[in-house]
Order: C-alpha cells, then sequence, then structure tokens
C-alpha cells in the first residue's frame, strides 16, 4: 500500500483521530502506510527517497482529540482489535471524566495508538527528521489547498470515520484539562495549542 507514495512522490504521516482516514481514501484511493511514525518511513524508503518526497501530516487539539478516541472506540472502533481494547480499558469507567482521571497517564498512553501524543508520530526523538508541512484539523480546508498545491492534485476532503459527540469543551472540568494539560504537554508546547483554541491564529 506504499505505492501511492512513490507515484504521488509524497508521504502521509496519519495519527489517530486526525481525518486521516479521510485523506488516505480520497488522496491515495487506500489506507497508504496506516498508523507509522514518521521514523518508520526513514526504513521503508531510500534516503534519496524519503528527502525528496513531500511529508506532510495533521494534527489536532489534545483535548479534543481525546474526546474523539475515547467517544470513537467507546462506540466499537474500526475492528476487533478497538473493540477489545475498549472492552478491556474503558468500559469500566462511568464517563469521559472519570476515564481522564483514572486512566489518562503518560505510561497509560502510550499503550495504544488512539493515545499516543501526536509528536511521538511526526517528530523523532531528537527533533532531526520531521515533516515538510503540518495542517491543522481545525483550519484543514484552507491547509490543504498548500497540500494540494504542493502535490498538484486538487482535491476536496470530507472527514469520514468521525465520532459523534458534543463539543469537546463540555466533558471537561477544571481538574480533568490539567491532567491533559500535563499528560499532553509536549504536543501542547510543539504544536502550539490551548485549550479553547484561542491560539490558532499563532499557529
Amino acid at each position: 500500500s506504499y505505492k501511492p507514495f512513490d507515484d504521488t512522490k509524497s508521504i502521509f504521516i496519519h495519527v489517530p483521530k486526525c481525518a486521516g482516514v479521510s485523506i488516505n481514501t480520497r488522496l491515495y484511493g487506500n489506507l497508504a502506510g496506516g498508523h507509522l511514525k514518521i521514523e518508520d518511513y526513514t526504513r521503508i524508503f531510500s534516503p534519496r527517497e524519503f528527502l525528496s518526497y513531500f511529508k506532510f501530516t495533521v494534527v489536532r487539539n489534545p483535548w479534543d482529540r481525546l474526546v474523539s478516541s475515547y467517544h470513537f472506540l467507546s462506540k466499537g472502533g474500526m475492528n476487533e482489535a478497538d473493540r477489545q481494547w475498549a472492552k478491556e480499558n474503558i468500559i469500566q469507567y462511568s464517563d469521559f471524566k472519570e476515564f481522564v482521571r483514572d486512566w489518562v497517564t503518560p505510561e497509560n498512553v502510550m499503550k495504544y495508538y488512539h493515545f499516543i501524543p501526536q509528536t511521538e508520530f511526526i517528530f523523532d526523538k531528537h527533533h532531526a527528521i520531521k515533516p515538510d508541512f503540518i495542517a491543522f484539523l481545525e483550519t484543514l480546508d484552507e491547509d490543504f489547498i498548500e497540500i494540494s498545491y504542493k502535490l498538484n492534485i486538487p482535491i476536496h476532503i470530507d472527514k469520514k470515520n468521525q465520532s459523534n459527540h458534543d463539543d469537546y469543551r463540555s466533558y471537561y472540568d477544571e481538574e480533568t484539562v490539567n491532567i491533559v494539560a500535563k499528560v499532553y504537554e509536549k504536543d501542547i508546547r510543539l504544536l502550539g495549542y490551548s485549550f479553547d483554541n484561542s491560539s490558532l491564529k499563532e499557529q
């Protein structure tokens, strides 16, 4: 499934719950590389290919992404592995706030790819390897104009695989906002997010 990357001379780093299914199916016709990290692609492609291909990703407000992942998995996810994981790790919690208070820790979020920090996918540990372009889910229509221009492929993204829930901010209280801020501190710092997205213009 890496052939579409060769055909378009691009590499899409698919961070879970960041419109990746929509992008992959519309742009590449399949799920392409799945949820591989940018470092994985340095071993899949030759150095010349990796350096010359247009590497891009989409990121999302960490508080919003956590709500989306929780609801997506609570409702069965995409496959049997998702359903089994949710059965063993989510259904015992009465609601989202309890899940955050009792489960969301730096150790636990590394246990399943839907919760792994976004920066783990798009930077190597030394920040020497990174995408050529980072789009924001909150401004995806505008950002995808740039991606389409770089790839010389006119395309409009219709978001698929979305989880249905209320505005993410309604699921939080002060305690759970702070828990997520600590656990996803690197994402928030490097990607520039604030809880209410008031920082989007600066990002």
